[in-house]
């Protein structure tokens, strides 16, 4: 080992050997934790491009209505192949765009009443329809033509298909979901089968789990609350991996339609392909997502609320990007360790 003019030993060596040896087992240690978590946190379900949205339908003859205001979406209001929508009334207000994957028309786009907001400036409803989109499409408020809106349409065709047949897990609720539940989840999937979600004024549903938990309910009847009804999430649960999947027609679904109304509260992501959702909260609201297809409505008014959820990346897509950093990670070891050889 090299001394100093003193004959001592450079400390200068120990020291930076000693972090060399610590930075070494750093490495390790975070490429097998890393490693670890990324297979204990994978996604269970994919809401793809859908997360781009709090309301999206789409098909020939759905209808985005929000009408009569005063309403509320925090978010963007998705308009998928052969959909249309409808904004009347005084005081709806749509935070983000209206995104539309066809051209917009005086076919499947009316606005009337007004004040409007879009984007965060009121809506110019003069002229006609056609000045109205020409106006909102400079204004940034429409947006046509979008292959995210068009995506939108397959992803979540692809996650009804992904979950539709999943078996029941272990201590889930089952029947006709009608009374005060606590349901504590594992990470990934804790699944329910049910015939019927029935919450009435002083029912609350809480779930409660980890950051990697999710939950999916398959019902095949309705899907209500009543004023003063509640779904509360755990601290660590989001709203996007909290699912309320109503199953077709062809996979035993009753058709029966999705209804909140008066005070009822809750969060999560409402798939109803085949059916209407009708939201009437005026003292309520809604923190998730709403998704249709054709053939269907939905229908918001009468001051309701629906907040579309912030999306926090996946634990794997956070992983990915630090198992990427460990080859320069390592290179800068390598670096190191020729510098002090």
């Amino acid at each position: 080992m090299k001394k100093n003019g003193n004959g001592t030993k450079s400390r200068a060596r120990i020291v930076t050997t000693r972090n060399l040896a610590r930075s070494g087992l750093a490495l390790l240690l975070a490429t097998g934790l890393l490693v670890g978590w990324a297979r204990r946190a994978q996604a269970s379900f994919n809401l793809g491009d859908g997360v781009n949205f709090a309301v999206y339908g789409s098909g020939t003859g759905f209808t985005d209505e929000l009408q009569p205001g005063a309403l509320t979406v925090n978010g963007n209001v998705g308009v998928g192949p052969g959909g249309d929508s409808l904004l009347g009334g005084s005081g709806v207000d749509v935070s983000g765009q209206l995104i539309y994957s066809d051209a917009i028309s005086s076919g499947n786009f009316t606005a009337q009443g007004g004040p409007i907001s879009i984007n965060g400036s009121t809506f110019n409803l003069s002229g006609t329809t056609a000045d109205q989109i020409a106006n909102g499409l400079a204004a940034g408020q429409l947006v046509q033509n979008s292959s995210i809106a068009l995506q939108t349409e397959t992803d979540l065709q692809s996650l009804y298909a992904s979950v539709k047949g999943l078996s029941a897990t272990a201590g889930a609720p089952s029947g006709n979901l009608s009374s005060t539940l606590t349901w504590n989840g594992s990470a990934g999937n804790n699944v329910a089968s049910l015939t019927s979600f029935n919450y009435k004024s002083g029912d609350t549903l809480t779930l409660d789990g980890g950051a990697s938990s999710y939950f999916i309910f398959n019902i095949s009847g309705g899907w209500s609350m009543s004023a003063g009804a509640k779904i509360i999430l755990g601290a660590n649960v989001s709203p996007d991996h909290v699912l309320f999947n109503l199953l077709q027609s062809a996979d035993g679904g009753t058709g029966v339609d999705v209804t909140a109304n008066g005070s009822a509260t809750g969060e999560g992501v409402i798939l109803a392909l085949d059916r209407d959702i009708t939201f009437d909260t005026p003292s309520g609201g809604w923190t998730g997502r709403l998704f249709s297809d054709s053939g269907n409505t939905i229908h918001l008014f009468s001051e309701a609320t629906i907040n579309q959820p912030v999306v926090v990346p996946e634990a794997t897509t956070l992983i990915s990007g630090a198992l990427l950093l460990l080859p320069f990670a390592a290179s800068a070891l390598r670096n190191l360790r020729s510098r002090t050889s």
